[in-house]
């Protein structure tokens, strides 16, 4: 089982180390899940999702937000708990100070007999603070990222999910990226894999300075996944049965 999440709070740059870090995030989650010491699942309208990898299996969590006929949409805790609103940076005195979170999870996804999903959606708001301080016409510094990326894979076979980004904004932004109709079978998994970071520097004029702030956070982070049923056997004979009767009486009403 691959495991990697950081925590930081330095004085180097942050979005150098940004894209590093989301390439080390995505070859740890695209490994093969191996044994979990711990899942958490929740079985709903046409599948079970299961969480099966991911750092600390005691703070694994996942829960059922809703539920309908053609529709569930599952809680991704432990992900908005790692990329929540408790990481921002503060700088006092022109260090420069980055502080944030990283998540990664690999979730799986079995389909129940008579089912098929149809579409899988990741929703939620990004958060973010920008509040450079100011003196004597001296501006601060503040910068955040908020990134996720999402992968869904059915043994060899790898699709990338439109990505989440936002950089250096304020206040809430929502988003949803949607996957689109999937060719996998009865079973499959998906990687989740994201980060939040703020990058805050104090202005100086010389003398004095004045403190910065920056924040980037995940909100309500939730996984939506659409299925439908699949027709029995039966009920494709008799459409079958159906269509060829359509199509003899036409012919028929054509030859008179």
């Amino acid at each position: 089982m691959v495991m990697l999440i950081t925590y930081f709070n330095n004085t180097e740059p942050p979005m150098q180390r940004a894209a590093t870090a989301a390439t080390a995030i995505l070859a740890a989650a695209l490994a093969a899940p191996g044994a979990a010491l711990a899942a958490t699942s929740v079985a709903t309208t046409g599948f079970t999702i299961t969480y099966v990898d991911g750092p600390a299996p005691d703070r694994w969590g996942i829960s059922l937000a809703s539920s309908g006929p053609e529709s569930s949409a599952i809680s991704l805790d432990t992900l908005n708990d790692d990329l929540g609103p408790y990481h921002g940076a503060y700088d006092l005195f022109g260090n420069g100070t980055s502080n944030g979170g990283y998540h990664t999870s690999t979730l799986r996804i079995d389909v129940q007999e008579g089912y098929r999903i149809t579409n899988l959606t990741l929703s939620g708001s990004a958060y973010g603070v920008l509040a450079p301080g100011e003196l004597n016409g001296v501006a601060g510094v503040a910068r955040n990222d908020v990134s996720l990326n999402w992968v869904l894979w059915e043994t060899d076979d790898y699709h990338a999910a439109p990505p989440v980004r936002y950089l250096d904004f304020d206040g809430e932004h929502a988003f949803a990226s949607t996957t689109g109709s999937l060719p996998y079978g009865r079973s499959f998994y998906v990687a989740l894999l994201g980060a939040a970071e703020g990058y805050a520097e104090a202005a100086y004029d010389g003398t004095d300075f004045a403190t910065s702030y920056a924040l980037g956070a995940v909100r309500n982070a939730q996984l939506t996944v659409d299925v439908a049923p699949v027709p029995e056997p039966a009920t494709w004979a008799m459409l079958a049965a159906g269509f060829a009767l359509l199509g003899w009486r036409m012919g028929r009403r054509s030859a008179l």
